[in-house]
């Protein structure tokens, strides 16, 4: 199948975040923000759980210029590349969003909780609440993030694909988050 890549520019998916953020953009369904470089596509065109996991994605970013130059081969004209760590940044250093909670999932528990201190050091409006590392069973996730005591705003995943979207559906499926 085909993968629907959002035509969103930077600015453009930053409004999105913020929209879910501020309760605009959802209800009470998380705002699923993944991207597609070509290397993803590449692994998407033989696993069709992975594309269907990519698709069911609020906003599907060009992360490559190799996606933004072959959507102009197919007449789509997604505008720039939407870079997610440079997203994020945009995120972290901008002055008009709401506080924010977040989780961190990935790498191991040593690394998340420094990517946790250095959002914090980063942002005046994002908050880390918890990190988990990466290496875990998804049951073990299941359990983790359907029992949380506090629900985080943002869920922050980090494992390579194809887990980080497994990931992402099972938080979609549970309600892990709101972005």
């Amino acid at each position: 199948g085909r993968l629907r890549v959002s035509a969103l520019t930077m600015v453009g998916a930053l409004g999105g975040i913020r929209d879910a953020l501020t309760g605009g953009a959802s209800c009470g369904s998380p705002f699923v923000v993944q991207a597609l470089n070509a290397h993803i596509y590449n692994m998407a065109t033989d696993d069709a759980v992975l594309a269907e996991r990519l698709n069911a994605s609020d906003l599907l970013l060009a992360d490559g210029m190799s996606v933004v130059w072959a959507s102009r081969l197919f007449h789509e004209r997604i505008p720039e590349r939407a870079n997610l760590t440079e997203l994020f940044r945009l995120y972290l250093e901008a002055d008009d969003m709401p506080p924010a909670t977040a989780v961190v999932v990935g790498c191991t528990t040593g690394d998340a909780e420094a990517v946790a201190s250095a959002i914090e050091a980063h942002s005046k409006h994002c908050r880390v609440i918890g990190v988990l590392d990466g290496y875990r069973a998804m049951a073990a996730y299941r359990a983790e993030l359907a029992g949380a005591a506090e629900r985080p705003d943002i869920l922050l995943v980090g494992m390579g694909t194809p887990r980080s979207e497994a990931l992402i559906a099972l938080a979609r499926d549970v309600g892990a988050a709101r972005v």
